[in-house]
């Protein structure tokens, strides 16, 4: 009867210890919230693979606008970048994890070495709810792309499912989002992992990815960003377009049947982008990005919310080289049949009109180039420059100029074209100038070429036309300039 009391006695101690490690983590999301309690919080650890790592813009809360007038500006905009990771468990079971938010001195590259591909515990979560394709469709997208599993998949009577059976699994139709406590740390990784679930981006030559990708579906890569179609002088903002070339494009030879361009529009919509890259696109010089889980589709990739943009750091890469020789220019596709919107192209052509309509010419500051020059009064073409605080005696003249051409590789369209300041002013300064100014039909006949542009408009009917914009590619790249010559006269 004693040694009988002791042992309940001993077991009623042990009950009320705290769990070792090892007995508290649990290999199953499903059953740890499932088994949550009623403020939602995991009640046990659970181990899992953290597949990916990226970053996702706060969702304010819809009470957040009652808060703002107490709140400096500069302050309600900072921290607005929530560290996530998708992480799968031994089950095939995917969540998504928002932990703290990241600080402008915070690097997502740091998070991505220290967890990405990593088997690691999930400590004090708190579920937030259960999300279907219908209401993520992003979310599933990125599943989607780690789908099927490269190990068989644990069921729940601990036995495994047989490796054939692998491709017939049916892709996860709910995921579960999780939060972590803030201040603490929520992930730990595994001293004993269980390796083989995680399934790395793997990166692609863009022609690769125009050969093989279908759309719809998610691709890595690195390449050169050679353009940058900015609205605005930052890429700070909810969607931009930026021209890539790797050297899989710029290769001379094509197989038969291939239309790929030489160039690839990448949209970036929505998607997170952190210092570094932020400051290489905020310049004029070329940089070179690894793209990872960019979305497939017809004529470009997508950038949305789970993609991450990285600088390509590799030294050996020659086009990261910010002094020293320029780099061979990067070949556009010619002008042609085949060119579609929002690409890029070269082009040669005779000018056989001017848009007069569109023909115009303003001040702008010789010193900083600021064009909101105010008139002084009493003082002919004498201006105030308010961003030097300076008179400009001597203003620089900026002109806006569209032509027509006719192109030799494309003589069955009209083509139009937006010219820069640099070949506007070639083309004046060849015209026959005098005290009457520059007449159009001076301007005629002028052979112009190679232009580097890009394509705003095609329109098939009711006849071909094309709206073409002169463009400079990135500083970095040996541009061809701009030829002006008179055209012979027959």
């Amino acid at each position: 009867m004693e040694k009988s009391a002791v042992s309940e006695e001993e077991l009623a101690v042990k009950q009320r210890e705290p769990q070792s490690v090892q007995e508290r983590i649990c290999d199953s999301l499903l059953e740890v919230i499932e088994g949550h309690g009623m403020a939602g919080w995991m009640g046990r650890d659970v181990s899992v693979v953290v597949q990916r790592v990226y970053c996702l813009h706060v969702q304010e809360p819809s009470d957040q606008h009652l808060l703002k007038h107490s709140v400096p500006e500069r302050e309600s905009i900072q921290h607005r970048n929530r560290l996530c990771l998708l992480v799968q468990d031994v089950h095939g079971l995917f969540s998504e994890v928002a932990l703290h938010t990241l600080s402008s001195d915070d690097s997502l590259q740091q998070y991505i070495n220290k967890w990405e591909g990593r088997c690691c515990v999930l400590r004090g979560m708190r579920v937030l709810q259960r999300v279907t394709r219908a209401r993520s469709a992003e979310l599933f997208s990125l599943i989607d792309s780690l789908w099927p599993p490269v190990v068989p998949l644990r069921d729940h009577g601990e036995t495994q499912s047989r490796r054939e059976d692998r491709a017939k699994l049916p892709v996860p139709s709910f995921c579960y989002l999780l939060s972590g406590q803030r201040g603490k740390d929520s992930v730990d990784e595994l001293l004993h992992p269980t390796p083989g679930l995680y399934l790395p981006a793997v990166v692609h030559t863009l022609r690769e990815i125009l050969q093989h990708v279908p759309h719809g579906h998610h691709c890595s890569f690195t390449a050169t960003v050679i353009y940058k179609r900015l609205q605005s002088s930052s890429p700070k903002q909810s969607e931009f377009w930026l021209f890539v070339t790797d050297p899989s494009l710029q290769r001379e030879e094509r197989e038969e049947g291939e239309e790929w361009s030489r160039t690839l529009g990448v949209c970036v919509n929505s998607c997170v982008l952190h210092l570094p890259v932020l400051q290489a696109l905020s310049t004029s010089s070329i940089c070179r990005l690894t793209f990872k889980d960019a979305v497939r589709e017809h004529r470009m990739i997508q950038c949305m919310e789970r993609s991450v943009l990285q600088l390509d750091t590799q030294a050996s890469v020659p086009s990261l080289a910010t002094e020293g020789p320029p780099l061979p220019p990067a070949r556009l596709d010619q002008l042609g049949p085949t060119t579609a919107a929002n690409s890029l192209c070269t082009l040669q052509g005779v000018v056989i009109g001017v848009d007069e309509d569109t023909a115009y010419s303003w001040p702008v500051c010789n010193l900083c180039g600021y064009d909101r020059l105010q008139a002084s009064h009493g003082q002919r073409q004498t201006f105030f420059c308010s961003l030097c605080n300076s008179m400009v005696d001597n203003p620089t003249v900026n002109m806006q100029l569209e032509v027509f051409l006719r192109c030799t590789s494309f003589t069955q369209c009209t083509v139009k074209i937006k010219l820069q300041q640099d070949t506007i002013k070639s083309v004046l300064n060849t015209s026959a100038s005098g005290s009457e100014g520059y007449a159009v039909e001076n301007v005629l006949g002028k052979e112009l070429g190679p232009l580097a542009a890009y394509v705003r408009v095609v329109t098939r009917k009711p006849a071909l036309w094309v709206a073409l914009e002169e463009i400079n590619l990135s500083k970095g790249y040996s541009n061809e300039a701009p030829q002006v010559r008179p055209h012979p006269q027959k």
